[in-house]
């Protein structure tokens, strides 16, 4: 059914207080996103800067693609 099933996602859970659920809310609203979705793009997007890739979205310049 799936191409890679190492590609299913699985659920996490994450314990936000009403300031910082406040914030990812605002974030989603303003994007026009999931809060799931903001939240699992800003994790990843933290991951790879702790292992040294970077911004998924800069090309390989260093700068914004778009």
């Amino acid at each position: 059914m799936y191409q890679d099933t190492k590609r299913l996602r699985t659920k996490k859970s994450v314990y936000l207080d009403e300031y910082e659920d406040a914030v990812i809310t605002a974030h989603a609203n303003l994007y026009g996103m999931s809060k799931a979705a903001l939240m699992r793009e800003m994790i990843m997007n933290q991951a790879r800067e702790l292992v040294g890739l970077g911004d998924w979205h800069e090309n390989s310049m260093g700068k914004r693609a778009g």
